[in-house]
């Protein structure tokens, strides 16, 4: 075995053996040994799993950032889906005040806030009421207008009055000077 000088009990040279000698108890040096091997081990398996476990934290973090950016992603996504079938003007400026809006609300809704925006600037979307009627077309870049029957000029003033929308009192100020 280990170091050990002579047979040991079991082979027959033992202390009932009678071989003119006592068998000499096997060092403690590899037992020791053994046993800072074992210790080392444990040390470093502790070590690995601290580094493990770090590493599992900091994929953790960075896996809740690239959802968190993904969902920003779709829902800016989603403001310019709905900016645009809304009929925005500014789809930049209507982006950002929806944002503001529904960073504000418990649970986003962007469908809400372009509406909410709709309705407390109208300024910043196009007027589909009157884009329709009577053979009218207007441009949001332009401010043209094409020629309206004399019914469409009484409408476009209504418009103008109801709304409050400068656009609409611009093309009716135009409509009405023959531009």
């Amino acid at each position: 075995m280990f170091g050990d000088k002579g047979p040991g009990p079991d082979e027959g040279g033992g202390i009932s053996g009678g071989g003119g000698g006592e068998s000499t108890p096997a060092p403690a040096g590899p037992r020791v040994s053994e046993e800072l091997i074992w210790k080392a081990r444990a040390e470093e398996a502790e070590k690995k799993l601290a580094d493990v476990t770090e590493r599992v934290k900091t994929l953790e973090r960075e896996l809740g950032e690239a959802r968190s950016a993904a969902e920003a992603a779709d829902q800016r996504r989603q403001i310019d889906l709905c900016a645009g079938s809304c009929g925005a003007i500014d789809p930049e400026t209507v982006s950002v005040l929806a944002e503001r809006a529904i960073a504000g609300m418990d649970e986003p809704d962007v469908r809400g806030a372009i509406e909410g925006l709709r309705r407390t600037k109208p300024f910043l979307f196009v007027r589909r009421a009157g884009a329709g009627r009577a053979g009218a077309r207007a441009s949001a870049m332009s401010a043209s207008v094409e020629a309206l029957g004399g019914e469409g000029l009484e409408e476009l003033a209504e418009d103008a009055r109801a709304s409050g929308d400068r656009r609409v009192l611009l093309r009716y100020l135009r409509e009405r000077r023959g531009a």
